[in-house]
């Protein structure tokens, strides 16, 4: 009997302690899950930060294809525009002229873009250069509404390429001899804040052109005024050639002395409005 009792295995003492090959999902009573916790947050503002980079990095690629297809569109509007100007460089035919079907060539290409383009801005310069070229044709009367309409229709879009126009209607109207109307105009242009409205280019032009047409009208004084401005101003030499000539005339003649233009067009370099004027 004591054999057999000394046989007998023992059967080992139980332990409160996990055994060793307890899963870590599954803690028994009493075991810290803090660390465990952390983690799990951590990986989650993990995933989260990579949606979020993802989610920048699809933005990013859409705005750039964006501003890829509005380039191209540009590209493609003023195509067209650059097009009407290929065969003689506006400043070229300003001082040259140009064969009345060349002209009429022009007007054709430059309605092209219009109608290719509606309602972009290479259009709206489009109907610019078409009252241009109306006035180059010596059609003055026509130029002037042409240019009047780019006025009412874009003036507060294109503020600097609307006071060129401004120019050319006061140029279209003094060359149909509506010498008061014109005038008007050029001091609206030469007397201007230009500071706050970009079109300091323009006034050196409408001074030298608005002292001759004073000068038409027998306005002797204003016409000094308007030469003196231009000449004590920034403008290009060929404008401060022109007015010192003129300024010469008046010392000798005095009140009776009446100019000729100084120029038979409207300058035609009408910068766009997202240049520096």
């Amino acid at each position: 009997m004591a054999a057999n009792q000394r046989h007998k295995k023992k059967k080992p003492a139980a332990s409160s302690a996990a055994p060793a090959y307890a899963p870590r999902s599954a803690p028994t009573e009493g075991e810290p899950v803090e660390v465990e916790d952390a983690a799990r947050k951590g990986l989650i503002i993990l995933a989260v930060a990579i949606v979020v980079v993802v989610i920048a990095m699809g933005v990013a690629l859409q705005r750039k294809s964006a501003a890829e297809k509005v380039a191209m569109a540009r590209a493609a509007e003023y195509a067209t525009l650059d097009e009407a100007f290929a065969e003689e460089p506006p400043m070229m035919a300003l001082f040259m002229g140009m064969q009345p079907e060349k002209l009429d060539e022009r007007i054709a290409a430059l309605q092209a873009t219009i109608e290719a383009h509606p309602g972009s801005t290479a259009a709206a310069e489009a109907e610019y250069y078409i009252a241009f070229t109306t006035y180059e044709k010596k059609e003055y009367a026509d130029a002037a509404t042409k240019f009047a309409a780019f006025i009412d229709t874009h003036g507060a879009d294109l503020p600097a390429m609307a006071a060129w126009a401004r120019l050319g209607q006061a140029n279209a109207l003094s060359a149909q001899g509506k010498n008061d109307e014109a005038y008007r105009l050029y001091q609206s242009l030469a007397t201007v804040d230009l500071n706050s409205t970009g079109t300091a280019a323009v006034a050196p032009f409408a001074q030298l052109f608005g002292a001759t047409c004073a000068l038409d009208l027998g306005k002797t004084a204003e016409a000094k005024t308007m030469l003196e401005s231009l000449l004590a101003s920034d403008a290009p030499t060929q404008l401060t050639d022109d007015a010192q000539l003129i300024l010469s005339r008046i010392a000798l003649v005095g009140d009776k002395i009446t100019a000729a233009p100084a120029a038979d067009a409207t300058p035609d370099a009408a910068p766009s409005d997202d240049e520096d004027m």
